[in-house]
């Protein structure tokens, strides 16, 4: 259950979740029905020191820069994501990658040119925070500030920090004015006096510059990662058909693979986990992005058929290690699969990649949804798993025979008709005449 926290409210995050590491921070925010204001509002974090500053500008997270130096934190960027953290906007948090000289992670909201649109957030109802645990989407707190704002163009919403060895939150609720600028020097960060049309660049790199950049929609994003995947891929694309042309043994299959994962896929060598053992099942390899095991691969080699059949080692070793997702290969042929352990250890097709036919856009996409971009955004796989759902035709089935359904076809009919029959008699009717069941 969600613990519902007022101002200066504080818990230990380390005694509540065993183990703290993902989490999503979701700030939130509405406007007033009777208000035409349009506010342009964004989300920025500051990992601050003990002594309230930060070690240096790359410590400062906002829409100019989405992340820091180790990708600890980084404001979210995918509309599915946003929305896991149950917010308008959002950071991504690993707690275990969080500098020992970084004692508090502050989450902030600030209003973009308040002053000349003469704004502030006493003209919003509230303003709200929740933490969510990334894994299971769970969510852990929430804040919400109401009516206790008045000139503030800027909000210190809640923070993330150490204390005895323990990771704590407090929900803080404190408003400053002068927006994200005073906000951003307040706890050290050098700006750019740069004029906001200007074109001249700080002559200092390490100064940042704040003017607003536009920014790019999640469809501008994910198009342009697909153009990248497309272009690496088609390099490598000769290769990969050679090879499966060829039969080549299998120590050379990995070899391929291997280019495959790191310069098309973008994952690192130490993302990319092979022959890994877990209660006497194997899997060839395991693409771990950021350090989480997330999809177990059986490899085959180059242009050998694949049958389901061969997934099950995967799925086995899926199973035991908590992974949902697997996939099997023989290079030119990459079936996807969701893993699930209901009742049994059952693979589930979402999609297979078909390189031999060449790297359309379906292909490309379904690239992107594999590579460590499109793994980290989990919202991506998890919508296109939930469509494949959706038009399973059990899902189907159960839609046409619902009764609400049934109902409203016994009305249509006897509308067109003229005729007189039963739910009963239209359910039967579809079930053997229609779906022959």
């Amino acid at each position: 259950m969600s613990l519902k926290l007022e101002r200066g409210a504080n818990f230990s995050l380390t005694k509540l979740v065993p183990n703290p590491t993902h989490f999503f921070v979701g700030l939130d925010w509405p406007t007033k029905p009777q208000s035409n204001e349009a506010f342009d509002i964004d989300g920025s974090c500051f990992l601050l020191s003990e002594q309230n500053r930060v070690r240096n500008n790359t410590d400062f997270i906002f829409y100019n820069q989405r992340q820091d130096s180790v990708q600890s934190v980084w404001l979210l960027e995918d509309v599915e994501q946003v929305q896991f953290s149950k917010g308008k906007t959002g950071f991504g948090v690993d707690l275990a990658r969080i500098p020992a000289e970084i004692s508090h992670v502050v989450f902030c909201l600030t209003i973009h040119n308040a002053e000349e649109k003469q704004q502030s957030f006493s003209m919003l109802d509230w303003l709200s925070l929740n933490l969510v645990e990334q894994e299971t989407l769970t969510e852990i707190a929430a804040f919400r500030c109401e009516q206790e704002l008045s000139k503030e163009t800027a909000i210190l919403c809640g923070e993330l920090y150490r204390h005895n060895q323990e990771w704590k939150f407090k929900a803080i609720g404190q408003g400053f004015i002068n927006g994200l600028g005073a906000l951003a020097e307040n706890f050290g960060v050098v700006l750019d006096n740069v004029a906001p049309n200007s074109e001249e660049t700080p002559e200092d790199t390490n100064e940042l510059v704040i003017t607003k950049k536009k920014r790019r929609s999640p469809q501008e994003v994910i198009a342009e990662q697909m153009t990248l995947i497309q272009g690496k891929m088609k390099q490598l694309l000769p290769q990969i058909i050679s090879s499966s042309t060829n039969g080549i043994n299998e120590s050379s299959t990995r070899l391929v693979l291997d280019r495959i994962f790191q310069d098309v896929l973008g994952y690192s060598i130490d993302e990319i986990k092979t022959e890994q053992k877990i209660q006497g099942r194997a899997a060839d390899y395991v693409l771990a992005p950021d350090g989480r095991d997330t999809i177990v691969i059986e490899a085959k080699r180059a242009g050998t058929p694949l049958r389901q059949k061969q997934i099950f080692q995967a799925t086995s070793y899926a199973a035991y290690s908590g992974i949902q997702w697997a996939i099997l290969t023989n290079l030119t042929e990459w079936q996807f699969y969701k893993v699930s352990t209901v009742d049994k250890v059952d693979p589930h097709w979402v999609f297979t990649i078909d390189l031999n036919k060449g790297l359309d856009d379906e292909n490309t996409y379904n690239l992107l949804l594999i590579s460590k971009f499109g793994v980290v955004r989990k919202g991506l796989i998890e919508k296109v798993w939930l469509k494949r759902v959706c038009l399973k035709a059990e899902t189907l089935i159960a839609a046409i025979l619902n009764d609400e359904v049934i109902s409203k076809i016994r009305l249509i009919i006897g509308k067109e008709t003229g005729g007189q029959i039963t739910n009963d008699e239209v359910k039967r009717a579809i079930e053997m005449d229609v779906l022959k069941i």
